[in-house]
């Protein structure tokens, strides 16, 4: 990673987070957000028309939902902490190795930042 910077773009937004950039890929990105969600389940309803969900895995004992945006760019994992969701993204817009991959590297950041999310 070379950089950082806050995942939000207005200091009004609900959601917030960090956004790392990849020295290796020009343009990939890697971010994790917290934004307020009524659980796991609810959260994957609201938005089964815009995520292509892919499974779940457990991760520190923890439920982690898998998914990403149609197109095979983006793969993001999905964790409940408190009243909220933690989302991880791993983002290749340019050369994207295959989906797999992507995911991998989402699942790997929430595999070492898990225990620090509330439950």
């Amino acid at each position: 990673m070379s950089s950082a910077e806050d995942a939000a773009a207005a200091d009004f937004q609900t959601a917030r987070g960090c956004v790392w950039k990849y020295k290796e890929h020009e343009y990939a990105t890697l971010s994790q957000t917290v934004g307020n969600a009524d659980g796991l389940d609810a959260y994957k309803e609201q938005y089964s028309v815009s995520v292509r969900w892919q499974g779940e895995t457990s991760l520190g004992g923890r439920r982690v939902a898998i998914g990403g945006a149609p197109g095979g760019k983006t793969c993001e994992t999905f964790v409940a902490s408190g009243s909220a969701i933690v989302i991880t993204s791993a983002y290749f817009p340019a050369s994207a190795p295959p989906i797999d991959e992507i995911c991998d590297k989402a699942i790997a950041f929430t595999r070492a930042t898990i225990d620090q999310m509330p439950r």
